[in-house]
């Protein structure tokens, strides 16, 4: 007896059914993975939270600097990410899942061009998060002394006690880090010697004492077109691309005016 094989009208019938419930499962599987790196950012932030206060404990209740200068022998300037490493004892902490890194993360070559130095020299560690360095921006790169500094204090450098909402203080937010910020077309015109924006954020123009309105600058939509944001109370949460703008402004999430 002969044994029927499948027509091609069988077959066609057939591929359409899997291509229909292939375009709609791998939809929802992107969804699922997307929403785990983004749990798994949020986890990061929390143990950054606690290594941040550990750090500040440590240090009479003053936050970590967003870089220090020419630390140690080495003479190279190492990122907040770097200075509470002894706290988080991981450098994928610092890491968003949804960022892909270039072989090599370190310090930022811009960064260390302005000190004379070679990237290559410093430790290998990626770099997810830019912290609110508001008022931590006056490091002379000759001498690594630093002045004073004309923006409002926002969290990086400063007593926690100087923090008056804490609930309401940006800390480290999701940001285009690597390549640095300021290596790129820039349009908020903001110098190479700043230094480096993209693990910063502070008011490119202090002179209008309104570091909020400059989110922008720094915002990538890296988890759903949005963003995951730790607060200086210890708390994180996820918020849109929108929102952060609006709210930011409303809230006062950099630094309070004067």
């Amino acid at each position: 007896m002969r044994r029927r094989g499948f027509t091609v009208t069988e077959l066609l019938v057939v591929l359409a059914v899997v291509a229909i419930l292939a375009g709609v499962l791998l939809p929802v599987f992107l969804r699922m993975r997307e929403r785990s790196a983004q749990n798994a950012c949020m986890g990061n932030l929390r143990q950054l939270s606690q290594a941040l206060s550990a750090y500040s404990q440590d240090y009479d209740d003053v936050n970590v600097l967003s870089y220090q200068c020419r630390l140690l022998p080495l003479r190279i300037p190492w990122l907040y990410a770097h200075l509470v490493l002894p706290y988080t004892r991981a450098s994928t902490v610092t890491a968003c899942p949804s960022q892909v890194f270039p072989l090599r993360a370190g310090v930022p070559s811009q960064l260390a061009s302005s000190f004379g130095l070679n990237p290559a020299d410093a430790p290998i560690i990626p770099v997810s998060y830019a912290i609110n360095a508001n008022n931590d921006d006056a490091v002379d790169p000759a001498t690594c002394h630093k002045g004073a500094s004309g923006r409002l204090p926002g969290y990086a450098g400063i007593s926690r006690l100087r923090i008056i909402r804490p609930e309401s203080r940006l800390v480290l937010m999701d940001s285009e880090t690597n390549p640095n910020k300021v290596e790129d077309p820039n349009p908020a015109g903001m110098a190479p010697s700043t230094p480096p924006n993209g693990w910063r954020i502070f008011d490119p123009a202090p002179a209008a004492n309104n570091p909020n309105v400059s989110i922008g600058i720094w915002l990538v939509g890296r988890h759903s077109d949005g963003t995951n944001i730790l607060f200086a109370d210890g708390h994180s949460k996820w918020f849109s691309v929108r929102q952060v703008i609006n709210q930011c402004v409303q809230e006062r999430w950099i630094a309070d005016l004067p």
